[in-house]
């Protein structure tokens, strides 16, 4: 899962990277920790309000409805699904949940994401990138974390689907296998120690 700024050009130059806890620089990588401050709890996300929801998917039928159902109850009313030549119920499962069904023939997770950004609202700020089987999830609390952090300047938010039980139960065991790998990766050859490498691949 990720988040970025879409500025006017629609490109983000030099963007800052950040985890849902704080900027990340290339001497320092935030530690885990929630809001702090005594009016945390008072603050009302409205990030959600100014993105655009883009979930790529590929024969998700059994998830993708709960997937969008759960972003809308966060708050996110403008949720895009493209359909990447899904050959079961994944474009209806979705529009009856309450999404914008998108298509796009040419198979691959970058051309699905690409189409959700055709015809970009004027409204909208932020893109929020979610995978469609449910091993994205934001709490109510997660997103006053993340509300902080896109407030403190950032153009990108990467989040970690390996933070939860309920978010690991959906990655298979070759995603966590493979994440894995890639962090120990990075960790031995650049010093810089991530706990999931993969969501945001747009």
């Amino acid at each position: 899962m990720s988040v970025s700024r879409l500025p006017p050009s629609r490109k983000v130059p030099n963007p800052h990277l950040a985890t849902p806890t704080g900027r990340f620089t290339p001497d320092r990588v935030p530690e885990a920790s929630g809001p702090t401050s005594v009016g945390a709890s008072m603050i009302r996300p409205d990030f959600p309000a100014r993105t655009v929801l883009v979930i790529p998917a590929l024969n998700e039928t059994g998830c993708v409805g709960a997937t969008v159902a759960r972003w809308r109850r966060l708050g996110f009313d403008c949720i895009r699904v493209v359909d990447n030549g899904s050959t079961d119920d994944t474009a209806a499962e979705a529009r009856t949940a309450g999404a914008e069904v998108l298509r796009e023939p040419q198979r691959g997770y970058g051309a699905a994401a690409w189409r959700g950004l055709q015809h970009w609202p004027a409204d909208r700020t932020w893109v929020l990138f979610s995978s469609a089987d449910g091993s994205d999830q934001l709490s109510e609390a997660d997103l006053i974390v993340w509300q902080q952090t896109l407030d403190s300047g950032v153009d990108l938010v990467l989040g970690d689907r390996t933070a939860s039980d309920a978010a690991r139960r959906h990655l298979k065991w070759i995603q966590r296998f493979g994440n894995q790998v890639q962090c120990w990766a990075l960790a031995w050859g650049w010093g810089h120690r991530f706990r999931d490498m993969r969501p945001g691949r747009p």
